[in-house]
């Protein structure tokens, strides 16, 4: 065999583990993301029924109901304001007005806060603000849970 054809045969066989490596990495990226998701979905703050969480600094309480709904309270000015707080699909959380509680029709006028989760496990999480009506955009929250 020549040597021109050694060289070429063993370029494909590189060429081969490549792709190969890259389809193993493709797919490990794949299924690391969804167990991610998985995780976020199952010890997310509205799938863990009849618990409290307050933050990091005292200010903010978040109860979640029998049925994942939540309430999220805070002082504002001098001025206790209570929110409906509900989990979405995208890994965020949505703050509404407290009358979505009672008309179950959600509106973006009616949406004070969004915030994206950095962070999820059983007993706390870390929210970072995205949109907002009472904090500021990019602050980082750290809620834990209380009962």
């Amino acid at each position: 065999m020549k040597r021109s054809n050694k060289i070429l045969l063993s370029l494909a066989i590189s060429l081969e583990a490549l792709v190969t490596i890259f389809i193993i990495l493709a797919i490990s990226f794949i299924f690391l993301s969804a167990k991610k998701y998985e995780h976020h979905f199952y010890t997310r703050p509205s799938a863990q029924k009849n618990t409290s969480w307050v933050s990091k600094d005292g200010e903010i309480s978040l109860s979640i109901n029998d049925l994942g709904k939540g309430t999220i309270c805070f002082n504002k000015n001098g001025s206790e304001i209570s929110l409906y707080y509900c989990d979405v699909h995208d890994y965020s959380a949505h703050i509404y007005d407290a009358k979505v509680l009672e008309t179950k029709v959600t509106s973006e006028e009616d949406l004070y806060e969004k915030w994206k989760y950095l962070n999820v496990k059983n007993d706390g999480f870390t929210i970072v603000v995205e949109k907002t009506t009472f904090f500021e955009t990019g602050q980082e929250i750290t809620f834990y849970k209380t009962g």
